[in-house]
């Protein structure tokens, strides 16, 4: 996920789901958290001061005193440039050692969020000003540092430290049979 990799969009990989064409369907909701939980957390607003959902004449309306930041989800589309028509293949786990399970490599959608900025100052230059400044800390945040792409990738675990992951679970679910027994 890529914030203002594409102008105003952010790239997602969502993975396949046989009951919604852009696949997995907590995928937006969870990076719209993210993303507003990332703006609390760089003082960009309160928790209470940034809002979920379209700027409205009746968000305005009930707008509280103060400055606030809402972030809405207002375009989504298949990034057909990055489709792929190759699929995966995993052996079926319960059937014969000759069937493989077949599916879609993930979908990629653009997801396009309007953020907008308010104030309720009186004076209407002030209250601008304000706004302008809001969204340029809003801008700042999102594009010094690419905070959304992990600094540091792990490499896939080896057959053996998947194993010894198991047999740890193994020991500790050992454990909590015998605590839960006494």
């Amino acid at each position: 996920m890529r914030p203002g990799s594409n102008g105003p969009c952010n790239r997602h990989n969502t993975f396949p789901n046989e009951y919604n064409g852009f696949g997995n369907e907590l995928m937006l909701p969870l990076f719209t958290k993210l993303l507003k939980d990332f703006l609390v957390r760089q003082t960009i607003a309160p928790a209470d001061r940034v809002t979920l959902g379209p700027p409205d004449r009746a968000f305005v309306g009930a707008l509280p005193q103060g400055q606030t930041v809402s972030i809405y989800l207002a375009d989504i589309r298949e990034n057909r440039k990055l489709r792929s028509n190759e699929r995966a293949r995993e052996p079926f786990k319960a059937g014969s050692d000759k069937t493989v399970i077949e599916s879609l490599y993930p979908a990629w959608v653009d997801a396009h969020y309007i953020i907008t900025a308010w104030d309720t100052s009186i004076d209407q230059s002030i209250r601008a000003l304000k706004e302008h400044q809001l969204l340029a800390d809003v801008s700042q945040s999102l594009l010094v540092g690419d905070p959304f792409t992990p600094r540091e990738v792990y490499p896939d675990p080896t057959d053996a430290q998947l194993a010894s992951v198991e047999t740890e679970r193994a020991a500790a679910r050992g454990v909590a049979l015998r605590l839960g027994k006494t």
